[in-house]
């Protein structure tokens, strides 16, 4: 709490502070004095708590400016035109609800309500109890609409920055950690995102005796698939290898970018062996999975052609043509495997995850 000239507010005293912290978190708002006696001074008789009750005023009064405190025999408050209290600025920027004020609000969070306070009064603890539970709820709601907000509109790391503190403010909400845990592999991060559901995992475990549930598994299985269908980048993270298909058949070649790109992988789909070479020289591919039987530039010529370009990347052929002449001179030219049509799913990913691995 501030007065209106800037400085800050200290009274000395655990229950001048307990005074203080009751009036200034509704300033403006008239509190009977019973009420505060109850509150800060229940073990003494009525008429001693009332006296503690204007010695504390009277404390206060020689403390803050003149017009900070608004009297009556009854009631006391706070002057809401003489002070600034970050409790009702927090509350304020949370109700406006834009990107900006729920960042301001996030800040101006920094944990409990007179965090590390005791005081031997019941009546102030529960008070102080409630107060928390509610600002905290505040917090939370604050940082959760923030991260939605900042997943929209593609700030990645801010989001992953208020769901991180969301997740500290409440460790138990799973779909938390769920977000955390897609930001992270959209950010290529796969490793915190591991960490992540271990932490998920921990914590709910610990406090809650329960298992991650389904969905949060089923994520979870993803990023251990995703060990394979993942390659270096430049930047040093991990991001979806990048498979080149080379196939003239329709049905065939959509069959294949389904299930490739299903599984993680960032797919591009070429008709025949000439543009798969054009392709070639404008990107980097992880690996090509090839048809021989091609138009123009069939893909035992195209195979032949990316090992003596030296790019060393792996092919794999595909084919349904019957025989082993095929499957031998492709591998003589360097291809790493050989997949008979029909496709069959679990036998395409294995081959695939192989050869990447492998390379």
């Amino acid at each position: 709490m501030r007065a209106a000239s800037g400085s800050t507010a200290l009274a000395p005293g655990k229950k001048i502070q307990a005074l203080l912290a009751i009036l200034g978190v509704r300033p403006g708002q008239a509190h009977s004095r019973s009420r505060l006696a109850s509150l800060l001074w229940a073990d003494v008789g009525e008429e001693q708590a009332r006296h503690s009750v204007r010695q504390a005023v009277f404390s206060l009064r020689r403390m803050l400016p003149e017009d900070v405190l608004t009297t009556t025999n009854e009631t006391i408050a706070m002057n809401p035109d003489a002070v600034a209290v970050d409790v009702c600025e927090f509350e304020q920027l949370a109700a406006k609800a834009t990107p900006e004020t729920l960042e301001q609000a996030a800040r101006l969070y920094r944990g409990d309500l007179l965090d590390g306070m005791r005081l031997r009064e019941p009546g102030f603890e529960e008070w102080l109890t409630r107060e928390r539970d509610r600002l905290r709820s505040q917090a939370v709601e604050v940082l959760h609409r923030l991260t939605a907000m900042r997943v929209e509109d593609g700030s990645l790391e801010t989001a992953i920055a208020s769901a991180s503190r969301l997740v500290m403010l409440d460790p138990t909400r799973e779909t938390t950690h769920r977000t955390l845990i897609r930001l992270y592999l959209d950010t290529g991060r796969r490793d915190a995102a591991v960490r992540q559901y271990h932490a998920c995992e921990r914590v709910l475990a610990r406090e809650l005796g329960m298992r991650p549930d389904a969905e949060t598994r089923a994520l979870y299985d993803k990023i251990l698939a995703s060990r394979a269908v993942t390659a270096p980048a430049a930047n040093g993270r991990l991001t979806p290898a990048a498979v080149l298909i080379v196939e003239d058949e329709p049905v065939t070649r959509t069959l294949l970018e389904g299930i490739l790109r299903t599984a993680g992988y960032d797919i591009t789909a070429v008709t025949d062996g000439a543009d798969a070479l054009a392709h070639l020289n404008q990107r980097h591919v992880d690996l090509i999975l090839s048809d021989i039987a091609l138009p123009r530039l069939d893909g035992l010529s195209l195979a032949e052609v990316v090992a003596r370009k030296g790019l060393h990347t792996p092919v794999i052929f595909v084919t349904g043509q019957p025989g082993d002449e095929l499957e031998i001179k492709g591998l003589e030219l360097g291809a790493v495997d050989f997949i008979r049509k029909p496709i069959k799913k679990d036998v395409l990913l294995l081959r695939v995850r192989k050869a990447l691995r492998a390379n």
